[in-house]
């Protein structure tokens, strides 16, 4: 048990320094994932000022998976849609996107739709295999005779 909460202490630490990282501090590839989130949402979300990149809000490189938080900046979205150095963030200003990059899928929703986000990254790292209450593969496989409990019950 301490050693997966020095585990999980070693891995916010990490988060904590990726998620503090400017667009410039970024490495290549992040940078190109960063640049398609900034695309797709400025695309379907974006209003009258241009959408770029803030922050990332949760990485996992071997589930190819990144979380980035957009927020409105001082340029108008006809600007193109790529990063934009020259562009101040408005810190306060809405809407601000959440973008969740999958593989090469990247969904993007409003912030303040959190619960699809979170759903977009669970699905991403693999932790909806199984949900209380629900269904799951076990029970499935009697067949139409079962329907509910578990195989040794019946």
């Amino acid at each position: 048990m301490r050693g997966f909460l020095i585990l999980l202490s070693v891995l916010l630490v990490l988060e904590a320094t990726e998620r503090n990282k400017t667009y410039e501090q970024l490495n290549r590839e992040t940078r190109g994932i960063v640049d398609k989130a900034i695309e797709k949402a400025n695309e379907e979300l974006g209003k009258q000022q241009h959408l770029d990149y803030s922050s990332i809000l949760q990485a996992n490189d071997g589930k190819r998976m990144l979380h980035v938080l957009l927020k409105p900046t001082s340029c108008e979205k006809k600007t193109p849609a790529v990063h934009q150095g020259n562009c101040k963030i408005r810190e306060k200003a809405k809407p601000q996107v959440s973008c969740v990059a999958c593989h090469e899928d990247i969904n993007c929703f409003f912030l303040r739709e959190h619960e699809k986000s979170r759903e977009a990254v669970r699905n991403c790292l693999g932790l909806n295999v199984y949900h209380p209450g629900r269904g799951n593969f076990m029970s499935l496989i009697g067949g139409n005779a079962q329907k509910t409990g578990c195989l040794g019950c019946v």
